[in-house]
């Protein structure tokens, strides 16, 4: 883990880290049971833009990791409030290109 809750003014970033050659950003999500929406289901287009705002940001103060792929995952726990949580990763759950 390179660095955990990077914030600044254009949003926040709840990890980030690297996979081999590749930068990875990862919001984490967690859910009690509703019965409605998903952990993952809840990072939006909106919150995506958010996410990827931050990234760019980083990437200035950051310069170091300019070079690297960028791969942005989602880190899901659903139903958080039981005895077995459902626990999912979604790598490359959205592109940051179109953001």
């Amino acid at each position: 883990m390179l660095i955990q809750r990077y914030r600044c003014r254009l949003g926040e970033l709840d990890i980030v880290c690297l996979d081999g050659s590749t930068l990875v950003i990862v919001e984490v999500r967690a859910r009690a049971y509703s019965g409605f929406a998903r952990a993952g289901e809840s990072v939006d287009v909106r919150k995506q833009r958010r996410i990827v705002r931050a990234t760019r940001h980083l990437l200035m103060t950051h310069p170091q990791w300019s070079g690297y792929r960028l791969r942005f995952d989602v880190f899901c726990i659903d139903n958080i409030d039981r005895d077995s949580p459902a626990i999912h990763w979604i790598r490359n759950a959205f592109d940051g290109g179109g953001a």
